[in-house]
C-alpha cells in the first residue's frame, strides 16, 4: 500500500565515545518510485527540529543519495503460510569485558520470535565458548517476521546486562535449507559491539533453518488455491478413479524403545476401500526414508466426507505395537492439489502433536498422482476430431486392401482389365482417389506423422499390388490358352495320321 515511510539516519562514528547523530531522512513509500530497475534520488537531511543541516563548508545543504525501489509481491509471497524455524546456537568469540577486576563475560544467548522468546544457558567467565546442543525450534505465520538474537552477560544475584543484539529476516533463509550465519552483534545505537581487545567485533555463529511447518487445515487450502475444489469432487463423484500414494519417508521421529530408537513402518487405510496398506518396517530409525507406492481404487466416494488415514507405528517383536502417530488427510485435498509439491504431514497421538526431545514436530512426508478410470466409450466420446478423422480413413485403406485382394483372385477379373472395360476396377481406382485425397489432407499430430505416411505406402502398394497381379494372371490365362491350342493341333495330327494309316 502506499502507507508507512523509509527512515534513513545519519550519524558521526566515534572510536572511543559515544556516536553522534547528524540527522535522518523520512522518505514516505508513496514518493518511491515503482518499476522493474532501481531509482537514483536525493534527500536532504533534517536534524530533529526538522531543520536542514548545512554543510561544513559553504552551508550547502547536505544531502543523502539513494538507489531506491518499489515493487509488488506476489500474492503466493504474501499468502506464505505457516513456518518452522529450528535455531542452533553454537558458539561466541571476542566478547567485551563485562565483569569487574579479574571477571571477563558469562555470555548468555536470548532468541525472540514474535511473542515466543527462548535462552540459552550462560557460560561462565570467558570471551569466547561453545554452546553443546542447544537447539530451539519457533512457529512463525509469516516469512517477514524476523528473528532477534540478543547477547547478554549473565548475572546470578541481579539482573542480566544487555550487551547488543542483531535482527535476522525469515525471508532471507526462506529456501536455503540448514545454514550456517556469523552474527555481528549491534548496540542499541546500531554500533558493532567491540570485543575485550576492542580489534575485532563481537560475534555469535548459529545455524538455522526455515521450513514450512507440516500440514493443517489451512495449509490443504494453500495446497489447492487455484484449483475448482468443487468441480474436481463433483466430476470424481460420477467417475471411478484411482489414487496412487508414495510413502516417502518420516521425520524426527520420537525415541519408542527404552534400549533403541524406532522401528517405524506406516500403516494406511482409505475411506472407501477395505483393504489397508501397510509399508515396511525400518530397524532403529528416527528420520526413516521409505519411497513405497500404494495404489488405491477405483474408488467413487464423497470426497468432502472421505480421508485417508496414516499411522505410523513402533513396530515390536515381543507384545504388541505401539502407536507413534495419527495424520489424516482429506480426498478433497488430495484429488484437487495432488499436483503441488506438499509439505509434511504432522502426527498427532491422543489429541497431542508428536514431537521429539528436541522439539521437532514428528511428520510424514507423502506423494500423491490421481488418475480417472476411463471406459471405453468415454474414450471415443472425447476424441478430438483429428483422430476420428485418421481412424475411419485407416479403415477405408484396410476396406480398399480386402477388395483389391478379393479381385485379383478372380480370373474374369484379368480379362476385364486388359478390355479395359471393368466397372468393378474403376469403382475400386475412383474409391482410391477419394480416400488419397482424404489422407493428404489429414492434419495430425506430431506423433501420429507417421501413421500418415505409413497410409500413403499402404495405398500406393495396393494399387501397384493390383496391377501386378492383374498382370500375372492374364500372362497366367495367355498360357494356359496357347497350351490349349497346342493339345488341340496335336490331337489333330494324331487323327489325321491314324486314318492315314488306317
Amino acid at each position: 500500500g502506499g502507507g508507512g515511510e523509509v527512515v534513513v539516519e545519519v550519524w558521526d562514528w566515534n572510536m572511543t565515545g559515544r556516536h553522534e547523530k547528524i540527522g535522518a531522512v523520512h522518505i514516505p513509500f508513496a514518493k518511491i518510485p515503482r518499476g522493474s530497475a532501481p531509482s537514483y534520488l536525493e534527500f536532504p537531511i533534517m536534524d530533529e527540529k526538522g531543520v536542514v543541516v548545512a554543510g561544513h563548508a559553504d552551508g550547502a545543504p547536505t544531502r543523502v543519495m539513494l538507489d531506491m525501489i518499489v515493487y509488488e509481491e506476489e500474492e503466493d509471497e504474501l499468502d506464505d503460510g505457516v513456518w518452522q524455524v529450528t535455531v542452533d546456537v553454537q558458539r561466541c568469540e571476542n566478547m567485551p569485558k563485562m565483569d569487574a577486576l579479574a571477571g571477563k563475560c558469562d555470555p548468555l544467548v536470548s532468541l525472540k520470535l514474535g511473542a515466543e522468546e527462548r535462552k540459552t544457558s550462560p557460560l561462565k567467565n570467558c570471551y569466547e565458548g561453545n554452546w553443546k546442543g542447544e537447539s530451539f525450534v519457533f512457529t512463525a505465520n509469516s516469512i517477514r517476521e524476523g528473528l532477534v538474537v540478543g547477547l547478554w552477560d549473565y548475572d546470578a544475584a541481579s539482573k542480566n546486562d544487555y550487551i547488543g543484539e542483531v535482527r535476522v529476516l525469515l525471508g532471507e533463509l526462506k529456501g536455503l535449507g540448514p545454514t550456517e550465519r556469523v552474527l555481528e552483534i549491534r548496540d542499541r545505537e546500531g554500533s558493532c559491539v567491540k570485543g575485550h581487545q576492542k580489534k575485532g567485533n563481537a560475534q555469535v555463529y548459529v545455524r538455522l533453518e526455515v521450513s514450512r511447518k507440516a500440514c493443517s487445515g489451512g495449509t490443504f487450502k494453500r495446497i489447492t488455491r487455484g484449483c475448482d475444489v468443487e468441480e474436481v469432487c463433483a466430476r470424481l463423484l460420477h467417475r471411478p478413479w484411482v489414487c496412487k500414494v508414495t510413502v516417502e519417508s518420516a521425520q524426527h521421529l520420537p525415541i519408542m524403545d527404552k534400549f533403541g530408537t524406532c522401528d517405524p513402518y506406516v500403516d494406511l487405510k482409505m475411506d472407501g476401500v477395505e483393504q489397508r496398506q501397510t509399508t515396511s518396517t525400518i530397524k532403529n530409525s528416527l528420520d526413516p526414508v521409505w519411497v513405497e507406492q500404494f495404489t488405491f481404487g477405483p474408488l467413487a466416494c464423497d470426497l468432502h466426507q472421505s480421508f485417508l488415514t496414516l499411522t505410523v507405528y513402533d513396530h515390536d517383536a515381543v507384545g504388541k505395537n505401539d502407536v507413534v502417530g495419527v495424520a489424516r488427510v482429506p480426498l478433497w485435498a488430495v484429488a484437487a492439489g495432488w499436483e503441488q509439491e506438499w509439505p509434511p504431514l504432522p502426527l498427532e497421538h491422543k489429541g497431542e502433536a508428536v514431537r521429539n526431545d528436541k522439539g521437532f514436530d514428528s511428520c510424514v512426508q507423502l506423494k500423491f498422482v490421481v488418475e480417472e478410470v476411463r471406459s471405453r466409450e468415454l474414450d471415443i466420446e472425447e476424441e478430438d476430431e483429428g483422430t476420428l478423422m485418421r481412424k475411419q480413413v485407416e479403415s477405408e485403406v484396410s476396406g480398399l486392401e480386402a477388395k483389391a485382394r478379393e479381385y485379383a483372385e478372380k480370373e474374369e477379373s484379368a480379362r476385364r482389365w486388359i478390355s479395359g472395360s471393368d466397372e468393378e476396377l474403376d469403382a475400386m481406382m475412383r474409391a482410391w482417389e477419394g480416400v488419397m485425397v482424404r489422407v493428404r489432407g489429414m492434419e495430425v499430430a506430431e506423433r501420429e506423422k507417421a501413421t500418415k505416411t505409413e497410409l500413403e505406402k499402404r495405398l500406393y502398394g495396393l494399387r501397384e499390388g493390383l496391377q501386378v497381379a492383374c498382370r500375372e494372371a492374364f500372362s497366367a490365362s495367355q498360357v494356359h490358352m496357347a497350351m490349349g491350342i497346342g493339345v488341340t493341333i496335336m490331337q489333330v495330327v494324331f487323327l489325321k495320321l491314324f486314318m492315314f494309316g488306317t
